[in-house]
């Protein structure tokens, strides 16, 4: 009873076998067929180049540019008056008597300065003829020192300064001869001092008569002479002063004798 059964099971067994092998031999076969089928099949297109060249843009539309607008007129450009020429130069004379308000540019002094010493002026105001500015402010006035006495050069004496000035340059360069002096004294002695001078020279003389009333003229002179010697006497006691002119002082000229200078009016 047992090998029917165990018939049955070996015949089923090779029969799964059987199916299972011919499985396999026809899945073989149709992957081995596959390469024919892909070889008949035709070739797909290329993927598109990045160089390909692509389609030109539609053109832009530009706008003419606007024309330019007409250009003005040109106009002539309008002659210029011609300059006038300079004004000639005129000489102007100025009367001697004439002022000139000066300030000092130098300083003198009695006991420092000396004879040829340069001096300068300057003009303060404008100093005017027939409407017209001979000598305008600013112009500078040159001269020398023609005398200088101090106290120690004369005992019992003035101290005394002289200047002369004779070149007068304007401010716009020309230059011109002019004549005019300065000159001051020191302050006389006081006023009593100056009467015992008179007093004792009045009283030489009368003292002169009585020496000789016979020659009444030696005897005037005997006393002058005597008279003021004591009178020097006196005032040599007495301490004057100098003269100090600093500069900024100001002054008043007059011409000596007139004055020609050329100007530009």
């Amino acid at each position: 009873m047992n090998s029917p059964k165990i018939l049955k099971l070996i015949l089923l067994a090779l029969a799964v076998s059987a199916v299972v092998a011919c499985g396999t031999t026809a899945s073989t076969d149709g992957v081995e067929s596959s390469p024919t089928v892909a070889a008949t099949a035709p070739p797909a297109p290329p993927p598109p180049s990045s160089t390909q060249t692509q389609a030109p843009a539609p053109p832009t539309q530009t706008r003419a540019p606007a024309p330019p607008p007409p250009a003005a007129p040109r106009v002539a450009p309008r002659a210029e008056p011609p300059t006038p020429p300079p004004p000639e130069p005129v000489t102007v004379t100025l009367p001697a008597g004439t002022a000139i308000d000066v300030a000092f540019l130098d300083s003198v002094a009695s006991n420092e300065s000396q004879v040829g010493d340069p001096v300068r002026l300057r003009v303060i105001n404008d100093i005017r003829h027939d409407g017209v500015a001979a000598i305008p402010a600013g112009s500078v006035v040159s001269g020398t020192v023609t005398e200088a006495v101090g106290l120690d050069k004369k005992i019992g004496g003035r101290a005394r300064i002289g200047l002369e000035f004779h070149t007068l340059e304007l401010t716009s360069g020309r230059t011109a001869a002019i004549h005019t002096t300065f000159s001051e004294q020191g302050k006389s002695e006081t006023k009593k001092d100056a009467a015992t001078i008179g007093g004792a020279t009045a009283g030489g003389a009368l003292l002169g008569r009585i020496i000789d009333q016979e020659n009444k003229d030696n005897g005037l002179l005997i006393g002058a002479v005597v008279g003021a010697a004591a009178g020097t006497a006196i005032a040599a006691k007495t301490e004057g002063k100098e003269i100090v002119i600093t500069s900024g002082t100001e002054v008043s000229l007059q011409l000596d004798q007139p004055a020609h200078i050329t100007i530009t009016p």
